[in-house]
């Protein structure tokens, strides 16, 4: 459970602002020993959603080697084709650490286009 503001703007947009500490338990040393290097401690999320249109949404994490940021473009497919699509149009970008278990102490720079059930 993480604390949510959220603050209207115009009509149907808001921003949305979601900061998040986590702490990690029984991190072994024998595997991703210095996972917190990587991933961090802190989680600052931050979008501007039209809940009726467009949602921009981003992830930021800082850790010892370096920040992370990840930012989702979403579109509500309702609006394009009927009100039985109850899903969205997404656009992703991730660039930094942790995004995979396995390579987490490696910097990966991804762009993914597809479709999502939640935004």
């Amino acid at each position: 459970m993480k604390p949510l503001l959220g603050v209207h703007l115009i009509n149907t947009v808001y921003l949305k602002i979601a900061p998040n500490l986590f702490t990690y338990i029984n991190n072994s040393e024998s595997t991703n020993e210095d996972l917190m290097d990587y991933r961090g401690y802190f989680d600052l999320e931050v979008g501007i959603v039209d809940t009726q249109g467009l949602a921009l949404n981003s992830h930021f994490w800082w850790a010892t080697e370096g920040a992370s940021v990840q930012l989702d473009l979403t579109y509500p497919m309702t609006r394009l084709l009927g009100k039985d699509l109850n899903f969205y149009l997404q656009a992703q970008y991730f660039s930094g650490y942790a995004e995979t278990m396995l390579h987490y102490n490696e910097r990966h720079d991804a762009l993914r286009i597809g479709l999502s059930i939640v935004r």
